[in-house]
């Protein structure tokens, strides 16, 4: 282009500001054509900016560019999600003291614990004999019993064991443990209870009687675990080896190319959400580890078995046998091809720990397993802690003087310990501190970096894949009513370190991993790359085509939400333009949403109430990411923005509309599609419901799960 010299400078600045101006307002044109206007808290406006959820750096525009899909580049903390950012303001305290822990599958006593001013001993002492000085308190019975698994649903204790004598320690073949133990004063106090209790009152017992004296002559002769008054209870896990497990293993010969595969994952916690939430964890993971961080990485469909379902099936919950618990004559999901039977027939000894058993993934809708999925399961442990008193006086996250999440991870490294020389596959999934506010994942932070560092220098991770990840980000509350709430659900966290031999021999996969960091991926990618750790021959194999691409494979550049197998409502490559929520359009597309859903519980319309639209909160119109031009050579967002508008689809126009209902007052966000030849309209079946419902849904719990989103109990 020429370049010339103005001869009138007065003339030739008027002209060049006038310019200035028209390209100003030439670009604030095209930038609100393309992207809408839609407010940071998701509503309607006729103000804002899409992109001030996005980076406001010029050159790091609102999308982060990984070329054809635009992935979103959020700010770690946005002014429109600031309200439901809570630091916890008291760090986690456990009430109570344990008594005892494992070493080597012998149950020991920590003997330090008893100390002259117990506080059991004082709270007893006015009751009692005055306790004197010097005197030690001394455990006057315990009783041990382990915790088996029935069925997913059920759970017994076994036969028990009681103590009365030092030494108390023992070998115990059980995972899960529970001990409750009685000291002198106590045994005093219950015994002089049961013998005013069988008195007539007259004759008042003297200093002299076995039950006032601390003498060991006397046995216990009752059932600990049915005494209400206790000094110890508390519950312990372990893994103890299973001769079956042994026995299976060394019969397949392994081979120095298997590795090891620890799998953590985290409820509800976004890419965005962890960085928050655990700094201290991602950081370790970054730098000390070099793990790499999936940014691209998009969930396939709502909730928690929409992402675990596929990682480990590498299928849709619609494709796999019928396991939902309100449809008659169902399977058990033991009929899923799960890969950890893939890795348990190659020589592995398996895992999976899942706690909250309220809401448990394959428990919450689905039958459950008959058989125990993996060789080491812990829903035994959780329904049984669950259901204790102990835990029900315990302080919130808390039994006794454990946090939750410690007894997962401590399962996890027990795990490691007492199968050094065999391939192990683990899945721990973390769930109460996150799953209903991403908040008290706080709580996990120190710890869990405590126990990646105790995990790298016993040498677990020396031939082991650490994969840790969240399902999906946060699915109601506040934040899910914000534009980054909904793009922060789609995108979990994902991150994944190989081991440094495995670097060393394959250094080209290892940059393979790196480039597709920043390219769309999804769970099917995550079962791919699982197979090929279990046979890493596939990798010199032709990939065979499937909706899932190897992490270690090359992943397209030019990939897209159609063919990852995304559907439009969970892709994140999205455009939205805000509608006038007055329009004819906007009332019709609201008018569908009811009918679906009122169709969805008009079976049981006899305990569910007919619902009604209340408002309309927002629609917006959706550009999906398929029709963005291929990947041009270019640094430009600019252009690559404005060819994504004009290859939008024009005889489909696809709405995203969040409506709420009465009576319940439910906000539900659903993808509608209208037909633009026929003026048909149709509603995408995976509806989010973006409040907590509480027991609004009880009366469908049991029967008809499903429908705990939409029901409103009469």
């Amino acid at each position: 282009m020429a370049v010339y010299r103005c001869r009138y400078k007065l003339k030739c600045k008027v002209v060049f500001l006038g310019s200035i101006l028209v390209f100003a307002l030439t670009v604030s044109f095209i930038h609100s054509s393309l992207y809408g206007v839609v407010s940071e808290d998701g509503a309607s406006s006729q103000k804002g900016s899409y992109s001030r959820m996005f980076l406001s750096n010029d050159v790091q525009k609102m999308i982060y560019n990984s070329e054809t899909c635009k992935i979103p580049r959020l700010q770690l903390y946005s002014s429109s999600i600031e309200h439901v950012i809570k630091p916890m303001k008291k760090p986690l305290i456990c009430n109570g003291t344990n008594l005892f822990y494992f070493q080597d599958n012998v149950l020991s006593m920590n003997k330090s614990v008893l100390y002259p001013k117990h506080n059991t001993l004082e709270m007893f002492e006015f009751k009692t004999r005055k306790i004197e000085a010097d005197d030690r308190p001394r455990i006057k019975a315990c009783e041990v019993r382990g915790i088996e698994r029935v069925m997913d649903s059920f759970y017994t204790y076994t036969e028990s064991i009681m103590k009365e004598n030092e030494p108390f320690n023992m070998l115990l073949k059980h995972d899960f443990v529970r001990v409750k133990c009685i000291l002198n004063s106590t045994y005093n106090l219950i015994q002089a209870e049961e013998h005013n209790d069988d008195d007539d009152g007259d004759e008042k017992p003297s200093a002299t009687d076995s039950f006032y004296n601390n003498e060991d002559h006397v046995e216990y002769e009752h059932n600990i675990f049915e005494e209400s008054m206790v000094d110890f209870d508390q519950f312990l896990v372990q893994v103890y080896p299973r001769e079956e497990v042994i026995k299976r293993t060394s019969s397949i010969k392994q081979t120095s190319d298997h590795m090891n595969v620890m799998m953590i994952v985290l409820d509800s916690m976004s890419h965005m959400s962890f960085r928050r939430t655990l700094p201290k964890t991602y950081s370790y993971l970054k730098r000390n580890l070099a793990s790499t961080v999936l940014n691209g990485y998009n969930i396939v469909g709502d909730a928690t078995l929409a992402a675990l379902i596929p990682i480990l099936t590498g299928k849709t919950e619609l494709e796999l046998p019928e396991v939902r618990r309100s449809i008659e004559d169902s399977y058990f999901v033991d009929s899923y091809p799960m890969i950890w039977n893939d890795f348990k027939e190659k020589g592995y000894v398996t895992m999976f720990a899942e706690d909250e058993p309220s809401i448990s993934a394959f428990n919450l809708r689905f039958n459950g397993f008959k058989e125990s999925p993996t060789d080491h399961y812990m829903r035994t442990f959780w329904l049984a802690l669950w259901d204790s008193e102990l835990r029900e006086k315990s302080n919130k996250y808390c039994t006794g003087a454990t946090p939750h999440h410690r007894y997962m991870l401590e399962y996890l490294s027990d795990f490691y310990v007492k199968y050094p020389n065999i391939s192990k596959f683990s899945l721990t999934f973390i769930a109460e501190l996150t799953h209903w506010d991403n908040n008290p994942g706080e709580y996990l932070d120190l710890d869990f970096v405590n126990y990646l560092k105790m995990f790298s220098k016993r040498g677990f991770l020396d031939n082991t894949l650490l994969i840790v990840m969240g399902d999906h980000g946060a699915r109601y509350g506040r934040i899910r009513k914000t534009v980054q709430g909904k793009m922060e659900e789609r995108l979990p966290f994902v991150s994944l370190h190989f081991p440094h031999r495995f670097k060393l021999k394959h250094p080209g996969l290892i940059k393979q991993l790196a480039r597709n960091a920043d390219r769309l991926t999804t769970p099917y990618d995550i079962h791919e790359s699982l197979k090929d750790i279990l046979d890493l021959s596939r990798l010199s194999k032709s990939a065979v085509t499937s909706r899932g691409i190897s992490l270690l494979r090359e992943i397209p550049i030019n990939r897209n939400c159609d063919s990852a197998h995304i559907d439009l409502h969970w892709c994140s490559c999205l455009i939205e333009s805000a509608e006038d929520l007055n329009s004819t359009n906007t009332q019709q597309l609201a008018i569908e949403i009811l009918k679906y859903i009122n169709q969805l519980t008009q079976p049981v319309r006899t305990i569910c109430h007919e619902l009604s639209i209340s408002k309309i909160v927002s629609v917006n119109l959706v550009s999906p990411n398929e029709k963005v031009l291929k990947f041009l050579k270019t640094q430009d967002s600019d252009q690559r923005v404005a060819n994504f508008s004009a290859e939008a689809s024009l005889d489909v126009a696809h709405y995203e509309i969040t409506v709420e209902m009465a009576p319940n007052h439910a906000q539900y966000e659903a993808m509608v599609a209208k037909n633009l030849r026929d003026q048909t309209y149709q509603v995408f079946h995976d509806i989010s419901r973006l409040d907590r419902y509480g027991n609004q849904s009880s009366c469908v719990l049991k029967r008809y799960p499903d429908l705990r989103k939409y029901c409103y109990c009469k």
